[in-house]
């Protein structure tokens, strides 16, 4: 029952996103509402991602999903530091912002490459059966503790 309730408050969230991204998307007129749709595609994609990380059957295909939604998770932070920045017309310096893409690039490619080396997670890749849903359980290696 609660795994199912799980399911349809994420189902939801991502309707509500979906329909935040369209309204911003046709809306946009300034720079701080373009790092707003940034913010909410990455939000969208992350959390598609992680309602097939709910739904998956086995690690596979839980790990394949979880290193996807890095494609929006990785950059959460990035996108919702720059429309505060830019609502609250503090200049950012390009030093900053290129550590900043620079952090999200590095943490994103050593997502996407995990099954190559253990620097993001390390070899405990799991497929736990117990708690309120079948999920994926992988041991943290060094970047991900950066992270």
């Amino acid at each position: 029952m609660t795994y199912k309730f799980m399911l349809v408050i994420q189902c939801v969230s991502i309707v509500i996103l979906a329909l935040e991204c369209i309204y911003v998307f046709f809306n946009m007129k300034t720079k701080g509402q373009q790092f707003l749709f940034l913010f909410c595609m990455c939000a969208f994609t992350n959390n598609v991602c992680y309602l097939t990380t709910m739904t998956a059957d086995n690690v596979g295909e839980a790990f394949i999903s979880g290193r996807l939604s890095y494609l929006g998770q990785s950059w959460l932070v990035v996108s919702f530091f720059a429309m505060l920045m830019e609502l609250c017309h503090v200049k950012i310096p390009k030093v900053l912002i290129r550590i900043m893409i620079a952090f999200q690039v590095v943490i994103f490619v050593a997502v996407l490459s995990s099954p190559y080396h253990n620097l993001y997670y390390n070899e405990e890749r799991l497929w736990v059966e117990s708690g309120l849903f079948p999920h994926k359980a992988f041991g943290a290696a060094i970047i991900y503790r950066a992270n």
